[in-house]
């Protein structure tokens, strides 16, 4: 989900990232990964988002991401 979705949104913040995608069934999950050295990460949580929280964020990528 991290390479292969497009569009995705992805937000980084010091050691924080955040990333939404969508699978390939048009589901979003969300992914939140510190980074544990230069450029390599550790995935501390993901979630599928419900159709409340998808919605915002389907019309951002519908936008690319503005």
């Amino acid at each position: 989900m991290l390479t292969a979705s497009r569009p995705r949104i992805v937000r980084h913040i010091g050691a924080v990232m955040h990333v939404v995608g969508a699978v390939p069934d048009g589901r979003l999950l969300a992914v939140a990964l510190i980074e544990d050295t230069d450029d390599e990460y550790v995935v501390v949580g993901a979630r599928w988002l419900d159709d409340d929280e998808a919605q915002p964020l389907r019309k951002l990528m519908e936008r690319g991401g503005r």
